[in-house]
């Protein structure tokens, strides 16, 4: 099972997250006391590799605590299941034309509700039960049944046994009460009612528990570090030993005997050694196990290349770590605080997602906090690889342990009037910035982290989507792309990227502003052309419009560099089911020299779709790109890609 979305409700100063989507690698960036580690905690707690739970009274949101209920629901998280996984669904429900997609987990205060996404349509479904209930029981009894209410908000199909059998007897104790007239073919109903619906439900009762416990067996555990444990480079044998054999080992001795065992070392071993063979016998096991580790370590670090060196006298275990330009060994314990952290981090991850992490899922709160950016960049690069086999979410405020050239893993944590809440786009509401990262990172633009010599802006985040898919896409085929140096900054429509390329014209940086060849795009124009471009950029900025790149005449937007059949097919994706409900037997949406988007937009509103959002669709595209192999690449898209961004890098003096 992949986790694919979750979302939070009523923990601490979360009310309510908004669904997050999540990649094989997610970041939450926010500044500081955003609410980023109430995110990440609340998410591990769900479901945790280690004995921890949430607390009621600790947890539950400062300004509500009156109303505090172990029963609401904290976090609910989807999970996508494997062909192999689909099949074992079926096998336990015993249905082998039924669809299913997905897994849905839902955690209170104090339990699990797992569903599978095409439970049976039971005849008895909890809301059945709660409309019937509701008809005949109304006169007589009080119409809210804490049971229903619980289970229809928990997304039950059905209700356990004992839960049944509370409600038959609230019924059947309704029934009692009518009167003796007409209403007793009311109370013959009520029983024909009952004893149908306890032999239908009971049948279900057993399969409901099998996919319970599969569900709760099989969903990944989460692992939660936010406090990484350094080794100091030096240690006693024997006493570490004896703390193990005791059960009370620090979290710095298993730091220490990670270490050893991906060296291929042995504690029990070493001490054995120290009194049975020669010191020089030993020490050649020692290099080897040097060699072994410095080989795993080899080009982990872009700053220097380290070679990693042990030695050993008696009881005693020394770490020393030589680089390639002091030539020197320094033993570990003396090398900075950065270095001993990033050491032994890498090595404990990469010995967890070796042993002990199979289907986790690792949470990291904060990670290269102590690191210089370059280090910074070499952990990001960890990650990236470590997230091959498992997801990981990480929270940051550190700039460089942020790729923007994948932003779909970047999630926006911020906190205002309404709690933490957790956003996808990466841009941001806060009327003072223009760029969301810089506003959630607690920046300004005199800091220049997020502005390079070479940048492209853009219209908005879907801009900024389309351009980086692009030129990912470009740098799988080995096509040209954009120099590594070139940044895309996506702003808050066609004023504020003039705005922004107007900031940057003033940095004396090289910019190529992307506008819409639309009104709005065409009024931002004109006014960096008169107000800037003529007088003060010194032909290092220029603006790139739809309308050049397509070669066309007329008003075009971003979304017009998508083939169209490709757009298409993404609105049907997300659209086909509103549009056939709304009674559309055949999707044809119509072609001419309309701005795509404002077709598709007619289209949908001639058929009553109102909740269009043009955001979605890309983001399907922007996902659908970054997908593609080179085996798989359609050449309409990639001929666009090849157009686009060697139109921006001619326009980038």
């Amino acid at each position: 099972m992949n986790l694919t979305t979750f979302r939070i409700t009523n923990f601490r100063s979360v009310i309510d997250s908004g669904e997050i989507d999540v990649n094989d690698l997610t970041v939450l960036v926010g500044k500081n006391e955003s609410g980023k580690s109430s995110v990440l905690q609340v998410l591990y707690l769900s479901n945790p590799m280690y004995s921890e739970a949430y607390s009621v009274n600790t947890d539950w949101p400062r300004s509500d605590r009156v109303n505090r209920d172990s029963s609401e629901i904290v976090c609910t998280m989807r999970f996508s299941l494997s062909d192999e996984e689909i099949a074992k669904v079926k096998e336990i429900i015993d249905d082998n034309e039924i669809e299913i997609s997905f897994v849905e987990v839902r955690s209170s205060y104090d339990q699990l509700f797992p569903y599978v996404n095409g439970n049976p349509k039971l005849k008895y479904t909890v809301e059945y039960i709660k409309n019937f209930y509701d008809q005949y029981a109304i006169d007589h009894l009080p119409q809210d049944i804490p049971e229903l209410d619980n289970y229809v908000k928990r997304g039950r199909n059905f209700l356990p046994s004992w839960s049944r059998k509370k409600l038959l007897a609230l019924v059947a104790e309704a029934a009692e009460k009518f009167g003796p007239s007409d209403e007793k073919s009311i109370a013959a109903h009520v029983k024909d009612f009952i004893d149908d619906m306890v032999s239908y439900l009971d049948k279900f009762a057993m399969m409901e528990s099998k996919i319970d416990k599969w569900i709760t067996d099989t969903i990944p555990k989460f692992i939660y570090l936010d406090e990484y444990s350094t080794f100091r480079g030096r240690a006693e044998l024997s006493v570490i030993h004896s703390r193990f054999k005791a059960e009370s080992l620090t979290s710095e001795d298993k730091t220490f005997l990670t270490i050893l065992d991906l060296a291929g070392l042995d504690v029990e071993q070493e001490i054995e050694k120290s009194t049975k063979i020669t010191n020089m016998e030993r020490q050649l096991d020692i290099d080897d196990a040097s060699r072994r580790l410095t080989n795993f370590l080899k080009n982990r670090w872009s700053q220097r290349n380290y070679k990693i060196q042990f030695r050993v006298d008696g009881d005693n275990f020394y770490t020393f770590v030589e680089d390639d330009l002091g030539g020197s060994l320094i033993d570990l314990e003396e090398r900075s605080k950065g270095f001993k952290w990033f050491f032994s981090f890498d090595l404990t991850l990469a010995y967890g997602i070796k042993r002990d992490y199979k289907n986790t899922i690792i949470i990291l709160d904060e990670p290269g906090i102590y690191l210089h950016p370059d280090a910074q960049i070499d952990m990001l690069r960890r990650l990236e690889e470590y997230s091959e086999n498992n997801t990981i979410i990480y929270s940051t405020h550190l700039p460089f342990m942020i790729d923007l050239k994948y932003p779909e893993r970047i999630r926006v944590v911020r906190d205002d009037s309404k709690g933490t809440t957790v956003d996808y786009d990466i841009l941001s509401g806060d009327n003072d910035t223009k760029f969301v990262l810089q506003s959630a990172l607690g920046m300004d633009y005199a800091q220049n982290f997020f502005i390079s010599d070479s940048n492209v802006v853009t219209e908005g985040v879907h801009d900024y989507w389309l351009l980086t898919a692009f030129d990912n896409l470009l740098r799988r085929l080995g096509k040209e792309s954009l120099e590594s140096e070139t940044l895309i900054s996506p702003s808050r429509g066609a004023h504020a990227a003039a705005l922004l390329t107007t900031f940057m014209i003033g940095q004396k940086l090289k910019v190529v502003c992307l506008l819409d060849s639309d009104d709005e795009g065409n009024a931002a124009h004109k006014e960096l052309k008169e107000k800037w471009l003529l007088k003060v950029s010194d032909g290092r900025a220029s603006v790139l419009q739809i309308n050049t790149i397509l070669s066309r005449n007329g008003l075009f937007t971003i979304e017009d560099l998508v083939p169209e059949k490709m757009y298409t097919e993404a609105v049907k994706e997300l659209y086909g089911k509103d549009l056939k409900d709304n009674g559309v037997a055949r999707i044809s949406f119509p072609s001419g020299n309309m701005p795509i988007l404002d077709r598709i937009i007619k289209y949908m509103e001639l058929h009553n779709v109102t909740r269009f959002n043009k955001g979605s669709v890309m983001r399907i595209i922007r996902d659908k790109i970054n997908s593609t192999s080179s085996e798989e690449h359609n050449s309409d898209l990639v001929e666009v890609a090849e157009k686009t961004i060697k139109m921006i890098k001619e326009n980038i003096k």
